[in-house]
């Protein structure tokens, strides 16, 4: 029993002292050169909210938190626990109270692989915004459609577009998110319209192949195969046709 009792110990005590503190989270971001460059964008742009100069979470600390957030490293920092005796810095546990003003964005990208749990569409945007990929597919998307209820009909290659679109991963909280407004550059609105007007809930729903409304109100469908490899090549010829019109 006793024998039991000092096996139990020795394992809570090993478990403890190699659990990483944010300290060594922070080190092992650094060591990566995409976390450490986001990281060090963080701590720069985010420098009066972190120090608790501001109640505001403005624009530009939100996309620098969401790009640290990105990396794996960058998350479990940002998600660490400060542990007493543990942390170089002593205002650890200061500068997480502090970055509560961007709760908004903290609980968002805590949602992020739930779709049972909407966030506020602009919030989404951001979220996309900052991905390069997805940026890209909403880009595509909107040079595909525009209002289709307006059109009438939904082309084939806007359905694909809007198929690639949530096949990235920072796209997943658009469809559903919560539209209470919209911008210049982002009508959710019309996105989540064009949606239900393209494609069928359920084969989004289960990442099934899409089956594509046509003008003639026919029942055909065709699949998506290897859709990864479209994402690439569609959103690469885009990127590369912007590129060039801007020469």
């Amino acid at each position: 029993m006793e024998g039991s009792a000092l096996v139990l110990m020795t394992v809570v005590c090993f478990v403890f002292a190699t659990e990483e503190t944010c300290n060594d989270l922070e080190t092992s971001c650094y060591t990566s050169l995409g976390c450490g460059n986001a990281l060090h964008n963080y701590q720069l742009v985010c420098g009066r909210q972190l120090s608790g100069d501001t109640d505001e979470c403005t624009e530009e600390c939100q996309r620098a938190l969401i790009t640290l957030i990105a990396r794996d490293n960058g998350y479990k920092f940002i998600t660490c626990k400060c542990k007493k005796g543990n942390e170089r810095y002593s205002d650890c546990d200061e500068k997480k109270r502090n970055i509560q003003v961007c709760k908004n964005i903290l609980d968002a990208v805590e949602r992020l692989n739930d779709t049972s749990k909407p966030i506020n569409c602009l919030t989404a945007h951001l979220i996309c915004d900052t991905d390069s990929t997805c940026a890209a597919a909403l880009n595509y998307y909107h040079s595909l459609c525009g209002n289709l209820k307006d059109a009438g009909w939904c082309s084939e290659r806007c359905n694909e577009s809007i198929n690639i679109l949530y096949q990235t991963k920072y796209a997943m909280k658009l469809q559903k998110c919560k539209c209470d407004k919209t911008t210049d550059d982002f009508n959710c609105f019309e996105l989540q319209q064009n949606t239900d007007y393209c494609l069928k809930a359920s084969d989004l729903v289960n990442n099934q192949a899409v089956r594509y409304a046509s003008h003639d109100n026919s029942n055909g469908s065709r699949q998506i195969g290897n859709r990864e490899l479209i994402l690439i090549v569609v959103v690469s010829v885009f990127l590369l046709k912007t590129l060039f019109q801007n020469m």
